[in-house]
This record gives structure tokens, C-alpha cells and sequence, in this order.
């Protein structure tokens, strides 16, 4: 995640990335998740693609790390439907200005190895 009202979740490219659009991560970040070491994120974000990419352009991501798993959604149903195979049955969403208001304030994050 970056910068003072501009976020972004970077992530290093893989063959799995979701599209070439989204190869370096998920801009503009709106609402940000983690539970299960399930990263997710949502974007209202609308590049200005040719027609041939409109199917490339997504708003819900999953991100699972350990997993090497970055996959993109256009709709907020398959999005939910796909984070139930992790067991997450609903998403605690926070604004990515909150989390960082939070570790500024503790220097911790919940989902952080060995923070308290």
C-alpha cells in the first residue's frame, strides 16, 4: 500500500497475475481486507482500455500470498462466491487510510507475524 489518499496494493508479477492491466498490482484501492491470509481488496478503478480488454477490467481482488494466488473479479458475486473456498463467508471491509492510521498509531497490523 502507498501514499496519503492514494492507495495501492503492489505486488510482484507472476504468470498468475490477473491481467497485464493489474501485472504490478490493484490501483487506487478502496476497501482492504485480510482474514485466513486471504488479501482482499476493492477498486473502483476504470483504465481506459481498448474494447478488447473490457473483460480485463476487474474491482475485487484476492491476493493469497503464501499460495502465489492473485486472481481478479468483474462482480462482487463470483468475488464472494470464490473467497468461500478460503472459509471466509463474509468480508470486514476497512478504508486503507484507517489500517494505516492504526499502524501509524500502534505499529502493528493484526495480520503482521508476531505483532501484539
Amino acid at each position: 500500500m502507498q501514499g496519503d489518499n492514494w492507495w495501492g496494493l503492489s505486488i510482484p508479477w507472476t504468470p498468475n497475475s490477473p491481467s497485464l492491466l493489474y501485472s504490478s498490482g490493484a490501483p487506487c484501492v478502496q476497501k482492504f481486507a485480510v482474514e485466513n491470509d486471504v488479501i482482499m481488496v476493492y477498486t473502483p478503478y476504470e483504465p481506459e482500455v481498448s474494447e478488447n480488454l473490457r473483460d480485463e477490467v476487474f474491482h475485487w481482488f484476492v491476493f493469497v500470498p503464501a499460495k502465489d494466488i492473485q486472481t481478479g473479479f468483474y462482480n462482487e458475486s463470483d468475488f464472494l462466491a470464490y473467497i468461500q473456498t478460503f472459509g471466509i463467508s463474509e468480508v470486514n471491509w476497512e478504508d486503507p487510510d484507517t489500517i494505516f492510521q492504526r499502524f501509524r498509531n500502534t505499529g502493528c497490523l493484526e495480520w503482521i507475524p508476531e505483532c501484539q
